[in-house]
């Protein structure tokens, strides 16, 4: 019987974007924007929500300020 690996967050956190990017080189994701929180480095950690499922999400400092500025609570 193997034993299952122990992996570091750095390289759990590679293989998952390395895996995520082979599939999924371009995609938009439609859903709501909840959980909010606009960080004092002037990033935005968001969750994006629909009925079976939320997502993570971060927009990060330095986007065109209409992006930062639409990102809202409640919005599609």
């Amino acid at each position: 019987m193997t034993e299952t690996p122990i992996l570091s967050v750095s390289e759990i956190s590679l293989s998952l974007k390395s895996c995520v990017e082979q599939v999924f080189a371009h995609v938009k994701v439609r859903g709501e924007v909840s959980d909010v929180k606009r960080a004092t480095s002037g990033h935005i950690y968001f969750s994006l929500k629909d009925e079976n499922a939320v997502l993570s999400a971060i927009c990060w400092r330095g986007r065109n300020p209409a992006t930062m500025q639409a990102i809202q609570e409640g919005l599609e």
